[in-house]
């Protein structure tokens, strides 16, 4: 995508009068929204339409220890055990001649340190969603995307706060949009289910508590 600015001009592309990206995953900016985007900058106009114009990233604290015991549980697939990644090194020659798959920090942690996308069911909201970042688009000022977030929850039951869920509430144009905050949740769409942040281990909270806090970041890597 970085490279179309360049394709364009060698080959004297017009200026697009509207762009349009469905690269966008269930937590708002974790496939590849909005750095995809922010790749064509140098080629828009500034009348240029982005469609979607803006997108919020939200999260709550949720309890279920039928999902965090599944996550725990889960392997890799066998395509996959060989591939480094998610935790994982690859494939160790041991002294008695077999292979071994090696997790630095652990084959749970492996399983816990990522995020999953999940039609959730056997699970408890123990807080109202809450914004975290967003985006707009075209960012023809080429602000940053890092960002830093601290959001807390008070919780009113007694639970085993197990990770927390996340979602988007995205304007494609003016006052047209999509979401899959529950709030705001678009009828009738399964384009999109929520995504799943997992704690390593269960942390339980009392009624009251702000313990329920989520620290997250977002980092460029390019």
């Amino acid at each position: 995508m970085r490279n179309v600015p360049v394709i364009a001009r060698e080959n004297d592309y017009p200026q697009p009068d509207i762009i349009v990206s469905e690269l966008l995953g269930s937590f708002g900016d974790n496939e590849l929204s909005p750095e995809c985007l922010d790749g064509v900058t140098d080629l828009l106009k500034s009348t240029t339409i982005s469609i979607p114009q803006t997108y919020t990233s939200y999260i709550a604290p949720i309890m279920s220890l039928h999902m965090h015991q599944q996550i725990r549980l889960c392997s890799a697939s066998y395509w996959n055990r060989g591939i480094p990644g998610h935790g994982r090194n690859g494939p160790t020659l041991q002294p008695d001649g077999s292979y071994r798959q090696m997790y630095p920090q652990g084959e749970h942690f492996a399983n816990m340190d990522q995020i999953y996308v999940a039609y959730l069911r056997q699970y408890c909201l123990l807080a109202e969603p809450k914004p975290v970042f967003t985006f707009s688009h075209p960012n023809l000022s080429k602000i940053s995307n890092e960002r830093n977030a601290s959001i807390g929850f008070t919780v009113d039951r007694p639970c085993d706060l197990m990770g927390f869920s996340g979602y988007f509430h995205m304007n494609l144009y003016k006052d047209i949009s999509l979401s899959i905050v529950p709030s705001t949740y678009s009828k009738g769409m399964i384009s999109w289910f929520p995504a799943v942040i997992p704690l390593r281990e269960l942390v339980r909270v009392q009624p009251g508590d702000q313990a329920s806090r989520c620290k997250i970041a977002r980092f460029n890597f390019f």
